[in-house]
């Protein structure tokens, strides 16, 4: 009795310490993909920065994350969802002379589709109003899922649309 006792301690003991390795490992791949999305969107911002025909880019603050543990960590990701939406955003003209704000927020399944988008607070500008709408229906999945760290549920982030004259 006392011998089987001991056994299943000692095993306890080999899977405790093989779970904890497991995630460290899990861990450490998490920050090589952080840090390989983090390059990857730092060359596609000196890309497209560079001669494009693109206008030249719109402010979007974004806000923070919700709807599951948010980390210090996944401020990237946040900036690559507030990309792929504001790469959908045509930013129509501001007459009001005045800066227009649009709060919006995103929700993300842990495979990268946005599964839902929607006005916080709209501007009460028609045509800002509108133009914000027609980036939320455009934008039907992130380039990337979730990462590890996030994906056991649906991440959910607000960020503001601003339009200045």
């Amino acid at each position: 009795m006392e011998a089987e006792r001991k056994a299943a301690a000692v095993a306890a003991k080999k899977e405790s310490d093989r779970k904890a390795a497991a995630a460290r490992v899990a861990a450490a791949n998490r920050a090589a993909e952080r840090k390989a999305a983090a390059e990857k969107l730092a060359a596609s911002r000196s890309r497209s920065g560079s001669g494009g025909s693109k206008s030249p880019p719109r402010a979007i603050r974004v806000g923070g994350g919700g709807g599951s543990s948010a980390s210090a960590d996944t401020g990237w990701y946040d900036q690559l969802i507030k990309k792929t939406f504001e790469n959908n955003w045509r930013e129509p003209k501001n007459t009001t002379g005045q800066d227009i704000f649009a709060k919006v927020m995103i929700t993300v399944a842990p495979d990268g589709r946005v599964i839902e988008s929607r006005f916080v607070k709209q501007s009460n500008v028609r045509t800002m109003d509108d133009s914000v709408v027609a980036a939320l229906r455009a934008t039907k999945r992130i380039p990337r899922a979730l990462p590890g760290d996030l994906a056991g549920s649906n991440y959910t982030i607000k960020f503001t649309f601003k339009l200045t004259p």
